[in-house]
Formats: structure tokens, sequence, C-alpha cells
């Protein structure tokens, strides 16, 4: 599997349109603990 991330600033967007928890930062340790997964069981 491919993850991209994406640009910052889209997060940011998100958040300030009035999405809370939805700003980068926020998300950050989500992305991180993805990077961070065990392999596929398979």
């Amino acid at each position: 599997m491919i993850f991209v991330r994406g640009e910052p600033k889209r997060y940011d967007e998100w958040r300030d349109a009035g999405n809370a928890g939805w700003g980068f930062d926020d998300l950050l340790p989500y992305f991180k603990k993805l990077e961070d997964a065990p392999k596929g069981t398979g």
C-alpha cells in the first residue's frame, strides 16, 4: 500500500472551515502511527 499525507495547508483549511480536529497538527500523530504500523499478515 502507498500512503501520502498530503499538503498540511489543506488539512488546516478543513479545520478553519469548522472541522475541529482536522488540522495537520491534529492528524500528524495518526499519520505517524500509520507509518509505524506492522506489515500485513497475508
